[in-house]
């Protein structure tokens, strides 16, 4: 069983986001009644005619929903942005 978790553990390594963030990007509303209050997931960012765009799932523990944000700014990579 050993080798076996030696090699999921090496494929794990391989398969891992290589640049990872100490707070994320996108977190829960955790406001009573909004559409992601529990939480938020798969994000998908593209561009159109100059401006960019994420559709992503939100979760308010009873159903899923779709929301989608736009900006003409791109995620700089600074901390805090």
């Amino acid at each position: 069983m050993r080798g076996l978790d030696s090699e999921f553990a090496q494929l794990l390594s391989r398969l891992r986001t290589p640049h990872k963030r100490p707070n994320l990007l996108l977190a829960p509303s955790y406001k009573r009644g909004a559409y992601d209050s529990h939480a938020i997931d798969c994000p998908f960012v593209f561009s159109h005619d100059g401006r960019f765009y994420m559709t992503h799932i939100g979760w308010d523990g009873a159903g899923y929903r779709t929301g989608l944000a736009s900006s003409v700014i791109w995620f700089t990579g600074a901390a805090g942005a």
